[in-house]
C-alpha cells in the first residue's frame, strides 16, 4: 500500500485518496448539524399539549436586503390560558423565517386579530409556545442536504475502504 523511500511515505499507484471522503464527511456534519439544530425545537414542540388561544396582533415585518429586494415575515401576539393562568406568546413558528413570497401576507390574513388559534405550549414552561410547531422549509432543506451528504460520505468511505483493502491485482 505504501512505499517508504528516503524517509518519505509515498502512495502506491492506484491507491484511493481519502480527500473527497473527508470533505463529504465534513460537509455532512456541517449541514446535518445545522439542520438538526434548527429542526430540534420544532420537533420538540410538535409533542407539546395544546390550548385554545386568541390572536391579539398580527403584522407583516419587512426588511430590505443588500440588493434592494424585500423579504417579509408575519409576527403575531396571542393570548392563551394554562391551568387558569394567562400567557402571551409571540411565535408563529419556532423559527422566524423571512421570505420574498406572499406567505407572510397570507399568514397575516389567517391570523388576524380576534381570530381563535391553537397554541402549542411547553408543559414545563407555558411561556414558551408557538402556533405552528412543524419544521419549516429551511430546516427541511438543511436536513435533506445533510442526509444526502451523509449517504455520499458513507458510500465514499465504503469505496475507499474497499479499494484500500482490495488485492493489488484486482
Amino acid at each position: 500500500m505504501f512505499e517508504v523511500s528516503a524517509g518519505k511515505v509515498q502512495k502506491m499507484p492506484g491507491e484511493a485518496s481519502s480527500g473527497p471522503m473527508v470533505l463529504l464527511w465534513l460537509l455532512a456534519l456541517i449541514f446535518g448539524g445545522i439542520g438538526g439544530g434548527l429542526t430540534w425545537p420544532s420537533v420538540r414542540a410538535h409533542g407539546w399539549p395544546v390550548a385554545p388561544g386568541t390572536v391579539l396582533t398580527s403584522q407583516v415585518h419587512s426588511q430590505r436586503g443588500s440588493k434592494g429586494g424585500a423579504t417579509h415575515a408575519c409576527r403575531v401576539t396571542y393570548a392563551f390560558e394554562v391551568a387558569g393562568r394567562r400567557y402571551e406568546g409571540r411565535k408563529l413558528d419556532m423559527m422566524e423565517v423571512h421570505s420574498s413570497g406572499r406567505g407572510a401576507f397570507e399568514d397575516q390574513a389567517q391570523f388576524a386579530p380576534g381570530t381563535t388559534c391553537v397554541v402549542h405550549y411547553n408543559p414545563e414552561d407555558p411561556s414558551e409556545s408557538c402556533l405552528r410547531p412543524g419544521p419549516g422549509v429551511l430546516q427541511i432543506v438543511f436536513l435533506s442536504i445533510g442526509t444526502l451528504l451523509l449517504g455520499g460520505a458513507l458510500l465514499a468511505t465504503g469505496v475507499w475502504w474497499w479499494k484500500r483493502s482490495a488485492p493489488a491485482t484486482f
